[in-house]
Parts: C-alpha cells; sequence; structure tokens
C-alpha cells in the first residue's frame, strides 16, 4: 500500500535500521557521535522530498518494509533539489563532508538511463522479518507496471551480493561505478519490460536494503 505522510517518521526509523551496515548511507552520513541522528535526517529528507511527493512510496499492511520508488523522469538532485534540502542534509552529514556527499548524488542521476524509467531508490526490510518475502512483495506491483507501461526499471545496488536477488527479477547488472571523493562502488542494474509476464521467476529471499542512493 502506498506510505501515508503520517508514517514518514516510522518509515524514517524501518530504513535506518534496516540500512544500519550498509556502505553507501554508512559513507554519506555522519561518523561521529551523532551518527544515529544522522542516519534519521538522511531518510526524513530522502522520504519528504526525494520521493514520497511522488506517490510512489509503498509499504505493506503490518508495515515490514519500505520500497522507495520515483517514476519516469521525477528523480532529480540538480542544484535546485541541493538547495532545498541542504539545511536538512547539513544536519546529517558532518559539515566537512557535505559537498563532497552532494557530488555523490549528482554522479548517482549522472549514470541513470537517458530513457525513461522507474528507479528503485531504496528498499528496506524491518531487520527482524528479513526472509519473509517482504522487499520481493513491494517490489512486484510495481514491475508488474513496469511490464504492462512497456517500461525500464533501473537501481544501483550497494553491494555485489545484492545483485543475484535483482537479478531474478529480471534486473541485469551494468557496469559498476565509484562514488567521487573516496566513496564505494555502486552496481547499477537496468530491468527491460517484460513482453510476458507469465515469465517472472520466483521471488528470491535476500531482503537487504540497496541504494537505490538496496541504494
Amino acid at each position: 500500500m502506498p506510505l501515508a505522510i503520517d508514517d514518514i517518521p516510522r518509515a524514517v526509523e524501518l530504513m535506518s535500521r534496516a540500512f544500519e551496515d550498509d556502505p553507501f548511507v554508512d559513507w554519506v552520513v555522519r561518523s561521529d557521535a551523532k551518527h544515529d541522528e544522522g542516519m534519521h535526517r538522511f531518510f526524513e529528507v530522502c522520504l519528504r522530498q526525494l520521493t514520497v511527493p511522488y506517490g510512489e512510496v509503498w509499504t505493506t499492511d503490518d508495515f515490514g518494509g519500505v520500497a522507495m520508488w520515483t517514476p519516469p523522469a521525477r528523480f532529480s538532485v540538480g542544484i535546485g533539489e541541493q538547495l532545498r534540502f541542504i539545511g536538512q542534509a547539513i544536519r546529517g552529514m558532518q559539515m566537512r563532508h557535505v559537498p563532497s556527499r552532494l557530488a555523490a548524488f549528482t554522479e548517482i542521476e549522472r549514470h541513470h538511463p537517458q530513457e525513461p524509467h522507474y528507479y528503485l531508490f531504496f528498499l528496506g526490510v524491518d531487520p527482524e522479518r528479513q526472509g519473509e518475502g517482504i522487499g520481493s512483495r513491494m517490489m512486484a506491483s510495481v514491475l508488474a507496471r513496469c511490464d504492462t507501461q512497456r517500461m525500464p526499471a533501473y537501481l544501483e545496488a550497494t553491494r555485489p551480493d545484492l545483485v543475484p536477488f535483482y537479478e531474478r527479477f529480471g534486473y541485469r547488472p551494468l557496469e559498476p561505478f565509484r562514488i567521487p571523493y573516496g566513496g564505494p562502488p555502486l552496481y547499477p542494474m537496468l530491468r527491460q519490460p517484460r513482453l510476458d509476464a507469465g515469465c517472472r521467476q520466483a521471488p528470491g529471499s535476500i531482503e537487504e536494503g540497496t541504494y537505490v542512493v538496496n541504494t
């Protein structure tokens, strides 16, 4: 079901737990004593300003996970967007790291396909619920729509061990790239729409987060 605005704080808490050990998110947010606060600030910005306004953030009835999608031609982290959320972002990052972290998002957007596509920005499952197929179910409805609309889907996995999970849904790996200023590598993947929805493979069991900034 779509994530309600009133549920954003709950989603922020869930995503902060799900991405606690994620290499990309861990690099983005502050690494000092305010790391936990930084995690919450980061996902607050991502939800309120980059994804929820477009109506493609999904959860389950029992709030077992959150899938943060953006529809075609909506994901943007250009100068205008950066200026709008930089005040909040600064509170989630150490001041000296803000330019490099904002540059990371610019680099990510630069690698996006030129053609319109659905973008899986982040997928997170409650750590206590992983292995129940929650992430797979949240992906299924949007990917079915991709097939109906003949629309590609794109993401960046933050770890190579996540790549096989997304391959089961028809995503194919592209050339990995590294975030500038000493950031971690990302593993982009592109899925072309399936003409025969009946060929969709059974979902896997991996339920980790993805930058898809699993990212």
